[in-house]
């Protein structure tokens, strides 16, 4: 007896194909969310603000893109006022060091000690600095002005020292960091001590720098 065929159900074929494309939709709209998820690029993920375009960096907590801001501090010779019918003109003859010179004042041969400064000895560091400089700023000719003490115990004539135009060549030489300011007394002892302090936080010169 011949085998019997099932009926066909065509109806169901019909009706099952719109269903298994959806299913297929909603397969593939769950594979794409999960990948999302995973790379962590979806709507409930905070972006990294390292990697954020435009994301302020703060550069002050990290040693390694902190650049140290070096100040730039400028310090200046100071205008020391000095009437002119007080300043005694000389003949530079000799320059011992950088705070003592020889002089010919009116046809007389003197040794002059700076009033103002203190420069180093010989076989001190910054001694030949401070002698050649001082050789520079005076240029032949110079003007003196007497103060409280006249000679030292030396002999020699104590005495501030300033250039041809006017200039101190005492205060010149401490704000290049050449010289000490002298604390004990004298007329401009005050400002000699403040630029010397300046030019101690600054670091300039052979005295101070490094």
């Amino acid at each position: 007896m011949p085998r019997r065929q099932p009926p066909s159900l065509p109806f169901l074929r019909r009706r099952s194909t719109p269903w298994l494309i959806g299913a297929l939709i909603l397969l593939a709209i769950a594979g794409v969310l999960s990948a999302i998820s995973r790379d962590g690029s979806g709507p409930d993920t905070v972006p990294d603000a390292t990697t954020t375009a435009g994301s302020p960096v703060d550069v002050t907590s990290s040693p390694t893109t902190t650049s140290a801001a070096v100040a730039t501090v400028t310090v200046v010779a100071p205008d020391l006022s000095v009437d002119p019918a007080q300043l005694q003109p000389a003949r530079v003859v000799d320059i011992v060091d950088g705070d003592t010179i020889d002089v010919e004042i009116d046809g007389v041969e003197e040794r002059i000690r700076y009033y103002g400064i203190d420069t180093p000895e010989r076989g001190d560091a910054c001694f030949s600095e401070a002698s050649a400089r001082n050789e520079e700023l005076i240029a032949g000719n110079v003007l003196l002005l007497s103060d409280a003490r006249n000679r030292d115990r030396s002999g020699r004539l104590l005495r501030y020292v300033f250039d041809a135009e006017g200039a101190s060549v005492d205060a010149r030489l401490i704000v290049e960091g050449l010289a000490l300011a002298w604390r004990d007394d004298g007329t401009f002892r005050n400002q000699l001590v403040e630029l010397e302090e300046q030019t101690r936080t600054a670091g300039v010169g052979c005295l101070w720098e490094g």
